[in-house]
């Protein structure tokens, strides 16, 4: 578990102390550990581009759509050239190879929910002209405007050529820390999914009826000749309309 990291006018470096190879990175958490008056999350109206401007080109901000669903709002020159692209409106997953998109889910959606910080090492899968390259993601809880922590403010920070983009990240290793926060609300929590084992199964009795289920009606057969009639009912049922020309009518 983390303190609050600030004591009177004292800034406790000693998360900071393992970020020594990213510098970037270390700037931006120095500057979230300011922003947090009284052990409170920052809000993301708090934020000032100012405050980490040496690091903004690392930085992102991606905002919770969903349980597990992320886009990013924000992101620095880091990331569209580590994609080739603007990644902005993207999800995060889109940074990583695919076998890793639902670790990256859960690790993002971690953060809002316990609150934490996390620490990610990563790599980037290798290929024709595209060289090692390795480095190291972070993500910090914000909250938003109603106060629920649905942002994440987050760092990318990597050692390495680029070469031919875009590249795939892969997670090395990944760190958690959780946070004591005086108050805070937690990201809202849509309605779960249910359990498949769960789920009722229609028997040949019948169906068992849950919720707003309707039971079903079994299909028969319509007697030998009935359709034949009743398209003959219909048509008597309907008026027909008879063509009369100019020609027929008297002069």
């Amino acid at each position: 578990m983390e303190a609050t990291g600030l004591t009177g006018n004292v800034l406790d470096m000693t998360p900071f102390l393992n970020t020594g190879r990213y510098a970037h990175l270390a700037e931006v958490e120095a500057y979230w550990h300011a922003k947090r008056p009284s052990g409170h999350l920052p809000a993301r109206a708090d934020l000032d581009p100012r405050g980490i401007s040496g690091a903004l080109d690392h930085c992102f901000i991606a905002e919770r759509l969903d349980a597990g669903m992320f886009r990013l709002r924000l992101a620095g020159t880091v990331l569209n050239d580590l994609m080739g692209m603007e990644v902005r409106g993207m999800s995060p997953t889109a940074l990583f190879a695919p076998h890793y998109e639902e670790q990256i889910s859960a690790l993002f959606e971690a953060v809002c929910a316990r609150p934490a910080i996390l620490q990610a090492d990563v790599s980037a899968t290798r290929g024709n002209v595209k060289p090692m390259l390795e480095g190291r993601l972070a993500l910090w809880p914000l909250r938003d405007d109603d106060g629920f922590t649905t942002r994440l403010l987050g760092g990318l920070s990597y050692r390495g050529d680029i070469g031919r983009a875009p590249r795939a990240l892969q997670v090395v290793s990944h760190r958690l820390r959780m946070l004591q926060v005086a108050s805070a609300l937690p990201a809202p929590v849509a309605d779960s999914v249910q359990d498949p084992s769960e789920v009722p199964v229609i028997t040949q009795d019948g169906p068992e009826e849950t919720g707003f289920a309707e039971a079903t009606t079994p299909f028969s057969p319509a007697p030998k000749g009935a359709v034949g009639r009743a398209r003959s009912a219909s048509r008597s049922a309907v008026g027909h309309l008879r063509l009369v020309s100019v020609a027929d009518q008297p002069e």
